[in-house]
Formats: C-alpha cells, sequence, structure tokens
C-alpha cells in the first residue's frame, strides 16, 4: 500500500506497481428480481482487497503491522472499516419500490459515505482526492463509522426531492453501539443540495 499524500512517513521516493488509486478494488455480487410491477428484491455484497497481494482489504492490520516498527521503516497504514472480514464493503438484502423508494437491512455504506462520494469532484479518490483519502469525512470524523452493521437503511426520491434514513441496532459483535442518520436534498436545473 501506497501513502499517496503526505504522511507520517513520506520519507522516501518510492518506484512500484501500485494498486488503482482511483478506488479500493473490490469483488461482488449484486441483484435485483422483480417480484410484481413495483417491488423488487435487491441485494449487494462486496468485498474489498488488495491485488498486488490478494488480501482482504485491513485498514486495523495496517496499524498493527507498524507497531514497533521505526518510523523510517514504515509502511503506509490507515483505519478504516474495511477491516479484513469477508463482506468488507457492503453486504445487504432488501426490497425496493418504484413508488415508496429502497428499505435493505445489513451492512450500509452511511449517508454521510453516500454524499462524500456524490459531491468529492474526485469520487473519493484514495490518490487524488485528501476527503477520499482521509475517509474522515464519510465517516463522520470516524473512518471506522463509513459503513455500519446491523443497520437498516431507507432511501427515497419523490419527484425532485429525496430522503434517506439510516439506523444502526445497539452493540453486538459487529456494531460497537446504536447509531443513526436522516437527511434530504433535492436536484433542481443542474443544482444538488442535501442536509443531513
Amino acid at each position: 500500500t501506497l501513502n499517496y499524500m503526505v504522511a507520517s512517513n513520506s520519507n522516501k521516493s518510492i518506484t512500484t506497481v501500485a494498486s488503482s488509486g482511483l478506488s479500493q478494488s473490490k469483488i461482488g455480487i449484486r441483484g435485483v428480481e422483480a417480484l410484481n410491477d413495483d417491488i423488487s428484491f435487491v441485494f449487494n455484497a462486496e468485498s474489498g482487497f488488495n491485488p498486488t497481494s490478494g488480501k482482504f482489504a485491513d485498514g486495523p492490520k495496517s496499524l498493527i503491522n507498524n507497531n514497533g516498527v521505526a518510523l523510517a521503516d514504515r509502511k503506509s497504514a490507515g483505519d478504516g472499516s474495511r477491516a479484513g472480514q469477508l463482506f468488507n464493503g457492503q453486504a445487504w438484502g432488501g426490497f425496493s419500490s418504484k413508488t415508496w423508494g429502497t428499505l435493505s437491512i445489513g451492512r450500509h455504506v452511511t449517508l454521510f459515505g453516500d454524499n462524500t462520494t456524490k459531491y468529492d469532484p474526485m469520487n473519493g479518490s484514495y490518490a487524488f482526492s485528501i476527503i477520499g483519502y482521509s475517509g474522515l469525512t464519510a465517516g463522520m470524523g470516524d473512518t471506522q463509522d463509513v459503513r455500519l452493521d446491523d443497520s437498516v437503511k431507507y432511501t427515497a426520491k419523490f419527484g425532485k426531492a429525496r430522503f434517506g434514513a439510516l439506523y444502526q441496532f445497539g452493540k453486538s459483535d459487529g456494531s460497537p453501539g446504536e447509531a443513526w442518520q436522516i437527511g434530504g436534498g433535492f436536484d433542481y436545473a443542474g443544482f444538488s443540495a442535501d442536509l443531513l
């Protein structure tokens, strides 16, 4: 893993093969199965991985690997919500209605995360966006909170307006505690705005 921005171990030049700086490499499955004219069953499960090693993305392990290592010998490291688990990206299933929106349960990207990618001119790129590199914005100040386990998410669009809500249930193996977000926005004549 490379530091695309200046970091504590940015003390030498590096020439190497690297994975994409535009986004996390990932593999997964996504689907939509119509149940009737209005309602569909929807699902999404994905895993981020490092294509140069074949290992699942694991931010916390990258920090552990630098423990006790002299600054001059450290490799890049960064915390995050991808912690080496099988489905370290999204992993959810639910129902989508053309009329009423989408309701799903599982592991979700937060509304903050959705909007960070939407409004960042570099689309949250790890290499070319300070917003994407830090992960703090999408995680509401904490990179681990970009994706929430054991959560329910509802999103809907009504004409030019949209609405979203997300709730993470209390403490369990996959989540440290309760969390919630509510937001809305609109699109009009090429202008878009959201408030969370």
